[in-house]
């Protein structure tokens, strides 16, 4: 997968490895179980991911939002079947850091 983030962004296919190595290994379960429509509660704050993806699997009820570069806060509205993938705070600052 990182070759094909690097290769997607215009990089070298091998431009990750070095950065990756030894690689980090975190798997973490997450459920937020639904809130009544009435009731002012968040799952979760606005927060970063840390590592170097996230995937995200999401069932029909949605809510989950991602800040924009403008700082718009925008819905991923749920498609069946589909998971979002996001590449972490930890991507981006490997990213920023290109040489």
């Amino acid at each position: 997968m990182t070759k094909a983030l690097a290769v997607g962004l215009g990089l070298p296919d091998d431009y990750f490895v070095d950065k990756c190595s030894p690689p980090m290994s975190i798997l973490a379960l997450w459920h937020y179980p639904p809130y009544p429509a009435d009731t002012d509660s968040w799952g979760v704050g606005p927060h970063t991911d840390y590592g170097m993806w996230t995937f995200l699997l999401q069932d029909d009820i949605g809510g989950l939002e991602v800040e924009m570069t403008d700082g718009q806060w925008t819905e991923l509205k749920p498609i069946p079947g589909v998971t979002y993938i996001n590449y972490t705070s930890c991507s981006s600052q490997l990213i920023s850091f290109k040489e």
